[in-house]
């Protein structure tokens, strides 16, 4: 899953923002929680830094409750162990499909119980 430096940036970027705007969070307040300085999370959001280290990640996924998982994919670190979130799977695998499709999945999903944004098995599938 090789996306180029600026697709990915953006990705990374996006799930970011959304999430810091999701939680009414500023730059200060973010830095405050994950000790990363308002510039570098600014460069972050805005697709500037090329590909941030891995504890940034994983504060960030910790601050904004965010699956490590889908941050490492996004910042296009390889990562075995943790699974994607089901929409940023699809969103890294299929990157041209549109937000309806995403939402569709979605819903059927959901529809047979499914959470398309967790990032572990039902209770119960992971057992023998």
């Amino acid at each position: 899953m090789n996306l180029d430096t600026p697709q990915r940036n953006k990705k990374l970027a996006n799930l970011v923002s959304e999430a810091r705007t999701e939680k009414r969070l500023s730059y200060g307040q973010l830095a405050a929680l994950t000790s990363i300085s308002k510039g570098t999370l600014f460069k972050i959001e805005d697709g500037s830094t090329v590909q941030p280290d891995q504890s940034s990640l994983q504060r960030l996924a910790q601050a904004l409750d965010l699956p490590l998982a889908d941050l490492y994919l996004a910042a296009g670190y390889e990562q075995s162990g943790d699974l994607p979130t089901l929409t940023m799977y699809f969103r890294s695998k299929y990157p041209k499909m549109p937000d309806t499709a995403l939402q569709q999945i979605a819903d059927i999903t959901k529809k047979y119980g499914i959470e398309p944004n967790n990032s572990g098995p039902r209770p119960g599938e992971d057992e023998i």
